[in-house]
């Protein structure tokens, strides 16, 4: 926590420091330097951050590459864009992981198989709590919307049992 809380005084500092080259600047140029450099700042804290938070959450061999990919997107659009493409990428990897998972405790081999390649008790604990909102979506979408639809039999659906099963399911 104390690390933490050094790297955050560092943090703002620098963009302290900056800004106030922004305000006491004697030319134009010179304020427009410290502005871009603000910006730019801003943008390298931003794709570190979300480097940091996704390999905790358990992409570590994801996250280098998302960060170039974000990295990329910032330089080509803008920070907006970044901010977009981490919503697809939570959302489109929230889909495979609750799809799975709903195929899994309706004991589908191949999802099994998947989960026992990909996760031990902890990796998938934290994706389990990341896209607990997405297991509900999809849920909705592939089982209560089609059985208002067609009046097909409605299957249970309880996430704690995933959770439960999964923990007796994978070794690690």
């Amino acid at each position: 926590m104390k690390d933490f809380i050094y790297l955050t005084i560092t943090a703002l500092s620098i963009f302290l420091i900056i800004f106030l080259g922004i305000i006491f600047g004697e030319t134009f140029t010179q304020k427009a330097t410290y502005l871009e450099l603000f910006i730019l700042y801003g943008n390298i804290l931003f794709i570190v951050s979300l480097l940091i938070v996704v390999a905790y959450f358990g992409f570590k061999y994801f996250s280098i590459f998302l960060a170039i990919v974000f990295a990329l997107i910032i330089s080509l659009s803008s920070i907006q864009g970044a901010f977009l493409a981490a919503i697809f990428t939570y959302i489109i990897w929230g889909m495979m992981f609750a799809i799975q998972a709903l195929l899994f405790i309706n004991n589908v081999q191949s999802a099994k198989d998947w989960f026992s390649d990909r996760y031990t008790k902890k990796t998938f604990r934290r994706e389990y709590l990341w896209f607990y909102p997405l297991l509900w979506i999809f849920y909705i979408l592939l089982e209560i919307i089609p059985n208002m639809i067609y009046k097909d039999k409605l299957s249970d659906f309880n996430p704690s049992e995933i959770l439960k099963e999964m923990n007796i399911f994978l070794k690690k």
